[in-house]
């Protein structure tokens, strides 16, 4: 995680433990850290396993070019 993805995540926890308290937020900011949160998931869970399926498919392409086995 980058330094301004850490920072980032700090300032909706604690903007979310006010709101929490406060019992009232702001729509702009709620929608951003929805935002925020989506795309942080995505990179966080998603992208690591869309990166093993296209190593996965490469290496089985790698092996049907050179004639391989995938069991080698």
């Amino acid at each position: 995680m980058t330094e301004a993805v850490a920072e980032w995540a700090h300032v909706v926890r604690l903007d979310r433990n006010e709101a929490a308290h406060e019992l009232k937020g702001d729509p702009e900011l709620a929608y951003a850290y929805a935002h925020f949160l989506k795309i942080f998931i995505e990179v966080a869970f998603e992208l690591p396993h869309r990166i093993k399926d296209v190593q996965q498919h490469r290496h089985q392409m790698h092996h049907r070019k050179t004639g391989r086995s995938n069991a080698s």
